[in-house]
């Protein structure tokens, strides 16, 4: 998550981000400084046990909260310098498609993070790529943005710890339109 909130800071601008879950990612983002940030989040768990404290603990800073889901919210948004997108499926039928049916989860939001960034914008994501990219990422991803880069990034996830990332790194992806 660190290394990509560094990715999504470069400009230290407005970000969109993606899902908030329990806020680990946020506060990462907000360690690297941002301009302004817009989180997405609709679960109403998530927003009241985690967010409501931690946006009162940033209460000078320009946050803002859309209580959706990214698909219902494009009306809601405007362009942005970095977006960082770790949403999850909420239900079976999200699932197949976006996640067994595809390359990665994040692939049917390509298009739509393209279309929100700024010229120069950078846009990252969980790839659940271990250690290198498939041709089939590369080609989705060329379709929205002008230049990709990656790294292995080495991940120490506790034994306690019940999360869905299996494995001991990931790729972390830089898109830029």
């Amino acid at each position: 998550m660190k290394a990509m909130a560094k990715e999504v800071t470069h400009g230290h601008g407005d970000v969109l981000e993606i899902g908030f879950g329990r806020g680990a990612s946020t506060e990462m983002i907000h360690a690297e400084g941002v301009r302004s940030h817009t989180i997405i989040e609709s679960n109403d768990h998530s927003l009241n046990h985690y967010f409501s404290p931690w946006r009162d603990r940033h209460k000078e800073q320009d946050i803002k909260m859309v209580h959706s889901r990214w698909q219902e919210a494009l009306d809601q948004l405007d362009t942005y310098d970095g977006i960082f997108f770790h949403a999850f499926p909420l239900d079976e039928a999200e699932f197949i498609e976006p996640v067994v049916q595809s390359i990665t989860f994040a692939e049917h939001f390509f298009a739509t993070a393209a279309s929100l960034l700024r010229p120069g914008g950078v846009f990252t994501y969980l790839t659940t790529e271990i250690d290198s990219m498939s041709r089939r990422h590369q080609r989705a991803l060329f379709q929205h943005f002008s230049r990709i880069s990656m790294s292995v990034q080495e991940v120490n996830v506790p034994e306690d710890t019940h999360d869905t990332w299996w494995a001991d790194s990931m790729i972390i992806i830089r898109a830029e339109k």
